[in-house]
């Protein structure tokens, strides 16, 4: 199934960091230095400040939802200074609830820890400590965390007893609350890839289908990867895809709503529907999915409409994603339906290199200054493309090396294996140099070497032996 690999790499960490005990509709935001002054709980925004009286009166009273919700607001408006002060009282507030027993409240502090959450600093101690806890007051996620922890640090005997200690407290939780469809998931996902119980992978799927039958979004996002993949079980396409139309339909997963798009408009387990295919493609971009994004902006440009295009491309490049990071740059460079802005399409390029490490990004640049005539910079970015794998950049390469005065060294032979590597990945222009080197070249160097001297030696040979039977004709006389 052509689904790209990354929704499949999502899916457990999408689930985790939704846990009960970790659910907030509000993402992460990045850690803030500390200030050097008393930080202000106020800001100069009255009309803002008026909004948050309410929110404000409820944090005060130690509501630490509330508290929260105080500095994500703050924090959307771009007032980092209040953000970080009232995130420092929400922590605060954490910590005490945790003092007091509160579990959730353990596990959310060793997940700031973790992650780098609510303007923390990142602190793996800090983290353990609070996971540790957590899990022994009977919280199977934060056992979880922790063997995904130990298993990073290398620690394969701790992973693997916290993993056994996470299962026992998730079946200990299932024979208390059958009904709750998140203990049900965290069973069916860790029988099925043997996390803390030996791996089995039936049994697994029938207790994430049953999650499932319970509306337990996570479960059908697993189901999708399991049949797609075929992980316990057979790859089954046209069932893989039903899960994913399923909860894209709920409008829970715009992930999910992506891969059924993909599929209606590939034709990929269900028979090929544009319109289909099209109406989850907008679910997922309005739901803010990259990828999704620009596969509507390229479909677009394929039409005819480089200007609608250009503010999809422009928001999935704002999203670092590297394919509208470059169609946008094209587009900018060249002109292609849009007004044409040089520095504009170099800046976005050039960023996709250094920022990103595309090697799509290097071959354009190469490709752009060899069209303004500026081949020096050109080879070098043909240099950087060929080193990062594109086949396209690798016919040049080759070329690099038989050119004596380029910026490599001569060389036949790394010529003739810079073409050999793009020829044997399929590239029709190395195949093309690789046969001319063969056939054509590589004769010609052998009878410049070894024939033309073997003909002069003849040659020379020839006329002094025509010279000595002349000189004995003209004695004979």
């Amino acid at each position: 199934m052509n689904i790209p690999q990354r929704l499949f790499f999502l899916l457990p960490a999408l689930a985790l960091l939704s846990l009960p005990a970790m659910a907030e509709a509000e993402g992460s935001m990045p850690p803030a230095p500390a200030a050097e002054s008393a930080p202000s709980f106020e800001s100069p925004d009255l009309e803002l400040e008026g909004s948050l009286h309410e929110l404000k009166q409820q944090a005060e009273a130690g509501d630490v939802h509330a508290t929260r919700q105080v500095y994500l607001r703050y924090a959307v408006k771009g007032r980092m200074e209040q953000a970080q002060a009232w995130s420092a009282r929400y922590m605060e507030q954490l910590e005490k609830q945790a003092e007091g027993g509160d579990t959730h409240a353990m596990l959310t502090l060793g997940s700031n820890y973790i992650s780098g959450k609510d303007f923390v600093r990142p602190d793996t101690a800090k983290a353990v400590t609070w996971l540790l806890r957590a899990a022994d007051a009977g919280e199977p996620s934060a056992a979880y965390i922790l063997a995904d922890i130990y298993a990073q640090q290398g620690d394969a005997e701790m992973s693997r007893q916290a993993y056994e200690r996470a299962y026992a407290a998730y079946k200990k939780l299932a024979d208390e609350q059958p009904e709750n469809s998140n203990v049900i998931y965290w069973l069916g996902y860790m029988q099925q890839n043997g996390l803390g119980t030996m791996a089995d992978g039936k049994a697994g799927i029938a207790l994430l289908e049953k999650a499932a039958e319970m509306g337990n979004p996570w479960a059908y996002s697993q189901l999708f990867k399991t049949y797609a993949q075929g992980i316990g079980t057979e790859k089954d396409e046209t069932r893989a895809i039903s899960y994913a139309q399923k909860l894209a339909d709920r409008g829970q997963d715009g992930l999910m709503a992506y891969a059924t798009a993909l599929a209606y408009l590939n034709g990929q387990g269900v028979k090929k529907d544009e319109a289909l295919g099209q109406k989850y493609l907008d679910m997922a971009a309005a739901a803010n999915i990259p990828d999704a994004i620009f596969l509507k902006g390229h479909r677009l440009q394929q039409a005819g409409k480089a200007a609608e295009a250009l503010p999809l491309y422009t928001q999935a490049a704002s999203m670092s994603q590297e394919d509208a990071i470059i169609e946008l740059a094209l587009m900018l460079l060249y002109g292609n339906g849009i007004e044409k802005d040089e520095a504009r399409g170099l800046s976005y390029l050039q960023t996709a290199n250094h920022r990103l490490g595309s090697p799509r990004a290097a071959y354009e640049l190469a490709r752009y200054y060899e069209n303004v005539g500026e081949q020096s910079l050109a080879d070098d970015w043909y240099i950087s493309a060929s080193d990062a794998g594109i086949l396209e950049a690798m016919g040049r390469r080759g070329l690099l090396h038989l050119n004596p005065f380029s910026k490599v060294a001569w060389d036949p032979t790394s010529a003739y294996q810079w073409w050999r590597v793009g020829a044997d990945k399929g590239d029709a222009t190395c195949k093309l140099y690789l046969n001319l080197f063969l056939y054509a070249f590589c004769p010609l160097v052998l009878t410049v070497v070894f024939g033309l001297p073997l003909f002069t030696v003849r040659y020379l040979a020839r006329k002094n032996e025509q010279e000595e039977q002349s000189e004995k004709q003209n004695g004979t006389r």
